[in-house]
């Protein structure tokens, strides 16, 4: 999903409308943080990690730079 996607999304909703995340094993969260940050695309094979990783290396030129919403 880009930004424009969620922007046009959201602009359907009222504005206040609660913005929930999945919880860790079940359930929802209210969203509380918001940050942006760079991502290594398709890093991770095993079914139990999310298939991108952020990336810690700021020297990483092979990166997307995301927004990432968090419980």
């Amino acid at each position: 999903m880009t930004a424009k996607e969620l922007i046009n999304h959201l602009n359907t909703l009222s504005p206040d409308t609660r913005i929930c995340v999945k919880g860790y094993e079940d359930g929802l969260d209210y969203v509380s943080v918001i940050r942006e940050a760079k991502i290594l695309k398709d890093k991770n094979s095993e079914w139990y990690y999310g298939n991108h990783q952020e990336v810690l290396d700021l020297d990483s030129k092979h990166f997307d730079e995301i927004v990432w919403i968090i419980q």
